[in-house]
């Protein structure tokens, strides 16, 4: 009977080990001062006009600034609007940067920061996994409602691309 309480108990142990995974705040999954779930309006406001622009339809659209920084939005979160009516509005759900452009997360990691300056800031990763060709390194951090992903792709120890997703 003790050996059977003692395995039980070894059993939710692990699974529980499992479970309490590394998390990173909401406020430090964003990029280049643009947070997950802003609207267009709000990137308007801080970076204007894009460079390229692309609306896959009524309800999901992308913003490019030059060709290393995207935001893509989709229609989502409803906010409060005028009269504290309720809306719904375009909101960003990924926020991509792909080369040395300055864009930085709000802990000051950018594309072309080693992996060791990223682990000393956010620490061991959620997840890590080689991409489906090869060619790179993930690093996968969540945030603490596990709604919002980090995701900083690496060749050679450096960061090539930072991603912020936001799971709808």
């Amino acid at each position: 009977m003790k050996t059977k309480l003692m395995m039980i108990f070894c059993v939710a142990m692990i699974t529980m080990s499992g479970v309490c995974l590394a998390s990173v705040r909401d406020d430090q999954i964003a990029l280049g001062g643009i947070p997950l779930l802003c609207t267009t309006k709000d990137l308007h406001r801080i970076y204007g006009e894009p460079t390229e622009f692309d609306r896959q339809n009524r309800e999901k659209e992308t913003w490019s600034y030059g060709d290393s920084f995207s935001v893509r939005f989709t229609l989502g979160k409803y906010i409060y609007g005028k009269n504290n009516s309720l809306s719904q509005a375009l909101v960003s759900v990924s926020i991509l940067s792909e080369d040395a452009n300055g864009i930085a997360t709000p802990d000051g990691v950018t594309v072309g920061d080693s992996v060791e300056k990223m682990e000393a800031i956010y620490g061991e990763a959620d997840k890590e996994f080689m991409t489906r060709n090869g060619d790179a390194y993930v690093y996968e951090y969540h945030s603490e409602t596990s709604m919002r992903r980090l995701y900083f792709i690496t060749n050679g120890g450096v960061i090539e691309k930072i991603n912020c997703y936001y799971y709808i």
